[in-house]
Parts: C-alpha cells; sequence; structure tokens
C-alpha cells in the first residue's frame, strides 16, 4: 500500500447494535440511549467522509439506526437536547450518495419537521 493512503477500517455494525442493545439493559438514561444511537450514525458519516461510498448494506444499517434514534428522541421528549446534533448530520451527509442524505432528511421530516 503507498504511503500515506488510509486503509479502510473494518467495521461491525452488529457489535456496535449489540453496545446499544446492552447499554439499554443496564441504563435507565434515555438521553444517555438517544446519544449512543446517534453516535453509531454519526460514526458511519464519518467513515463515509473519510474513506468514500460504501456499499447498501451498510447505509440501510445508519438509516435503521436514524430511524429508531429520531423515533425514539420524539418519543421521549428530547427534541430539543438533540436537534442540533440531528441537524448537523443532515449537513454532513449533503453530498453523500445512494440516498443516504434524503433518507435521513425524509425520516427527520416525517417526525420532527
Amino acid at each position: 500500500m503507498p504511503s500515506g493512503r488510509r486503509q479502510f477500517p473494518r467495521m461491525r455494525a452488529s457489535v456496535a447494535k449489540k453496545a446499544i442493545s446492552d447499554y439499554k439493559k443496564v441504563s435507565s438514561s434515555n438521553t444517555g440511549l438517544a446519544d449512543i444511537m446517534l453516535t453509531f450514525v454519526e460514526s458511519g458519516v464519518w467513515c463515509t467522509r473519510e474513506y468514500g461510498e460504501i456499499d447498501e448494506p451498510f447505509y440501510s444499517s445508519m438509516e435503521s439506526m436514524h430511524d429508531r434514534a429520531v423515533k425514539f428522541i420524539k418519543k421521549e421528549g428530547l427534541v430539543q437536547i438533540f436537534d442540533d446534533q440531528l441537524c448537523d448530520l443532515l449537513d454532513k451527509t449533503s453530498k453523500m450518495g445512494r440516498g443516504f442524505h434524503e433518507t435521513l432528511s425524509e425520516t427527520y421530516e416525517t417526525y420532527l419537521g
């Protein structure tokens, strides 16, 4: 591999999702749960920005977690706490392909718009 080129990291969404599930079992903090769910999506956005487009299952996983997070945030009355973070995600995905930004935007508008 030429120097200066970064190797694509090994990402295992199943491990991250299990960590979120485990957190939910041991914590009563709705704010903490929402935050860790959004961190999952933010990590995917970071990887895309850093390494370029990934595959469809990757984006489906990010979209699914974003959908769960937005619904949870709305249900638990946490919109004021997380709205800036959600809007930042939309801003950072605005030039990403595969319909990723559009799906995140649609979810945001449907539940919080």
